[in-house]
């Protein structure tokens, strides 16, 4: 037999071990690469319900909204819906006569979008903001009137997330409330508008 018959033989019985150890080393490579990859799983964070409370100035006197409030935490996002009404009677100028007996009640739910900035900490900051619509209802003299509402509420949150309690978050909070124009006996827009903080707790799986 040629010398050269015996090449294709010898090619192939290099071949074959250098062929088994590329595959060998690339499957390491290949599982870091699909560690590293973020899955549905690592995105998602969790659902929570919760209440809030907070003080607000109605019209020149201080009123407290309390309220419920449900979300959704996907990654580094937040996506919510909650509701806040008066739970104290509140008496603002505008409606204040002589014989007293005037008040303003208010409620409104809202829509939040926000993000959760050192996710990782023990404290968390959460920037959001919320709109939606409700009503504003002022009674003066034994007669009373109402009216709808549009609110847009920029809203901050320092959150507290204890490593031994997993299921619970808790914290302050601070918004400042936008109302869309409307008068109603006197009161406006402006005398809805204002500050407002507070305290919040929050249970779930996160």
């Amino acid at each position: 037999m040629h010398p050269s018959a015996l090449v294709p033989r010898s090619l192939e019985r290099l071949l074959a071990p250098v062929a088994i150890a590329l595959f060998a080393a690339a499957m390491p490579a290949s599982s870091l690469a699909a560690e590293r990859e973020p899955t549905t799983d690592e995105r998602f964070r969790g659902l929570y319900g919760g209440v809030a409370s907070s003080v607000t100035s109605i019209g020149g006197s201080a009123g407290v909204l309390v309220g419920p409030q449900v979300g959704l935490v996907a990654g580094d996002y937040v996506f919510g819906l909650s509701a806040q009404a008066l739970a104290t009677s509140v008496e603002p100028e505008a409606l204040r006569t002589p014989a007293g007996g005037g008040h303003v009640r208010l409620g409104y739910g809202l829509a939040q979008i926000g993000t959760v900035l050192f996710k990782d900490e023990r404290v968390h900051v959460v920037p959001s903001l919320m709109f939606g619509a409700g009503g504003v209802s002022a009674a003066k003299g034994g007669a009373s009137s109402s009216e709808t509402i549009f609110v847009l509420e920029p809203k901050i949150e320092l959150e507290l997330a204890p490593p031994a309690v997993r299921a619970l978050r808790f914290g302050a909070q601070g918004s400042y409330r936008f109302v869309s124009a409307f008068e109603l006996d006197g009161l406006t827009a402006s005398a809805l508008s204002g500050p407002a903080a507070g305290v919040f707790v929050k249970a779930g799986f996160f």
